[in-house]
């Protein structure tokens, strides 16, 4: 019977001990990079190199022998404009919704174009019904000041949400 129970509890021991050990080692292990990932490094982490005209490195050389500062450096950007604005959601959508051309979509306008044809039966009109409701909750959330009316800044200031 004492062996048995030497024998059980050395087995437990040992069960114990292997799990533990080989918990431990996994626990150690790091996975190896791929390939790739260390290409991709490698690419990440270049900095850009800086390119100087070797004619430029004379003459700044031989200005710096007789004591006078280097050449300035042309900065191309300074003198370049600004680029055009891109037309405002506005200009798109106040030409299409505004059916009496006042310059502002009142909720009328915009729920006449934004219909659609619903289709017959109970499923039809259900759906009708959330749409519209989409609407109107799109509306409210472009008419800022709560006029009742979209005016060309309310729906820039939209910024590419759903109209």
């Amino acid at each position: 019977m004492w062996n048995m129970r030497t024998k059980i509890a050395s087995l437990i021991i040992g069960a114990v001990a292997f799990g533990a050990s080989a918990t431990f080692a996994v626990a150690q292990q790091q996975p190896k990079p791929f390939p790739w990932e260390k290409e991709a490094d490698k690419f990440f982490s270049r900095t850009i190199p800086k390119i100087e005209n070797p004619i430029d490195k004379r003459i700044n050389q031989g200005l710096k022998s007789i004591g006078l500062p280097n050449q300035p450096t042309l900065d191309i950007t300074r003198d370049a404009k600004p680029l055009p604005e891109p037309p405002g959601l506005s200009e798109t959508l106040i030409p299409k919704l505004d059916q009496n051309r006042d310059g502002v979509v009142s909720r009328q306008e915009y729920m006449l174009k934004r219909q659609r044809a619903a289709t017959a039966g109970s499923q039809g009109t259900a759906t009708k019904v959330r749409r519209l409701q989409r609407l109107n909750s799109r509306f409210r959330g472009a008419d800022s000041n709560r006029d009742g009316k979209l005016s060309g800044s309310e729906i820039d200031a939209m910024k590419g949400r759903r109209f």
